[in-house]
C-alpha cells in the first residue's frame, strides 16, 4: 500500500524532514506562476514534458529528467500532459542536522535522465519513496550525496534555452513579486505596484512583461487562483470566503476568473481535490 502524505499545511517535523508528492495528470493547474520557496525542491518528470523557468532561464524537461531548485530561486513552469514526482525538503534552518549549511550553496541543476551517478541516485530515491508505506530514513542525506556528485560533474546537465538574466534584474523582480504576495488579498492599482518598487508605471509594466511574459494584473489574477486552489484543497471553506480573502468583491467575477484558469468552478474543484495531498501549490 502506498504511503499517503498528510496535507502540506501540516508542515515538516523532525521525523519527516521532507514531503514527497506525485502530481498526476488530472490536476487542472498546468502553469505555476513565478515564485520562490525557502525549501529546496527536487522535481522529476515521470511522463509528459515540463517547460521550466529557473532564475529566468528557460529549460525543457522530458520523462526522467530532474530539476533541483535551491532555496530562494525564482521558479515557474508549464506542464503538458505531465506527471511529476516532487520532493520538498525542510528549509535548512529547520533541518540543520540533515541538510547542514551546504544545502543552500548548491546551484540549481537541470539534470538529464540516466546521465550519470547523480541522476541515477536521485531517480532511485524518488522510486523508493513512491513505493513506501512508511517514512524513509536517510532520504535527505541521499539527496545531499547526489547533489554533491552533481556539483562535481556526476551527471549531464540540460542546457538553457535562453540567455542568463542579470542578478540585478532578478532581484528587482523578486522585490516586485514580494510586494504582490504580501498584498494578495488587496485590490492593488498599477500606481501602488510601481511605487512600491520605486519605478514609474510605464517602466514597471514593460519590465514586468519582459521578465514574466505577463502583464502585472494577469499575473495577479493567476496567482490569486493558485491561492484559491490551495485554500480549497486544505480547508473546508465557502466560495464567498475564498473570494473575500483574495480581494474579490464580486463572487461571480471570482468564479469566472477561477474557471478561466482551471476549467472548473471553485465548487467542482473543491469536491474533487479537497484534502488531496498530492496537489499542493503553495508551502
Amino acid at each position: 500500500m502506498r504511503y499517503i502524505e498528510p496535507p502540506v499545511s501540516e508542515g515538516f517535523s523532525s521525523r519527516r524532514p521532507y514531503i514527497y508528492l506525485r502530481q498526476k495528470r488530472d490536476f487542472p493547474i498546468t502553469q505555476r506562476q513565478i515564485h520562490w520557496h525557502q525549501s529546496p525542491e527536487l522535481i522529476q518528470v515521470v511522463s509528459g514534458s515540463l517547460s521550466a523557468s529557473v532564475d529566468c532561464q528557460d529549460f525543457l524537461l522530458g520523462p526522467g529528467d530532474i530539476l533541483y531548485i535551491p532555496p530562494g530561486t525564482l521558479f515557474s513552469y508549464t506542464i503538458a500532459d505531465a506527471e511529476l514526482d516532487q520532493l520538498i525538503l525542510a528549509p535548512p534552518l529547520m533541518a540543520e542536522t540533515q541538510l547542514r549549511s551546504e544545502a543552500g550553496r548548491f546551484p540549481f541543476f537541470c539534470i538529464e535522465k540516466d546521465s550519470g551517478e547523480a541522476a541515477r541516485q536521485i531517480a532511485g530515491l524518488l522510486e523508493d519513496l513512491a513505493g513506501l508505506d512508511r517514512i524513509m530514513e536517510g532520504a535527505v542525506s541521499r539527496v545531499r550525496q547526489a547533489l554533491m556528485l552533481a556539483a562535481g560533474g556526476g551527471c549531464s546537465l540540460i542546457p538553457s534555452r535562453s540567455q542568463p538574466v542579470s542578478p540585478r534584474r532578478i532581484a528587482h523582480l523578486r522585490e516586485a513579486l514580494e510586494v504582490i504576495e504580501q498584498r494578495i488579498g488587496e485590490r492593488m492599482t498599477l500606481q501602488q505596484l510601481a511605487g512600491a518598487v520605486d519605478l514609474s508605471e510605464k517602466y514597471f509594466c514593460r519590465f514586468f512583461l519582459n521578465m514574466t511574459g505577463q502583464t502585472p494584473f494577469t499575473y495577479i489574477n493567476r496567482l490569486k487562483v493558485e491561492y484559491a486552489c490551495d485554500l480549497l484543497i486544505n480547508e473546508k471553506i465557502s466560495i464567498g470566503e475564498v473570494a473575500g480573502r483574495l480581494g474579490f468583491h464580486d463572487v461571480n467575477y471570482f468564479i469566472k476568473i477561477f474557471k478561466r484558469y482551471t476549467g472548473l468552478t471553485p465548487k467542482r474543484f473543491a469536491s474533487r481535490y479537497y484534502l488531496c495531498a498530492s496537489y499542493p501549490l503553495r508551502y
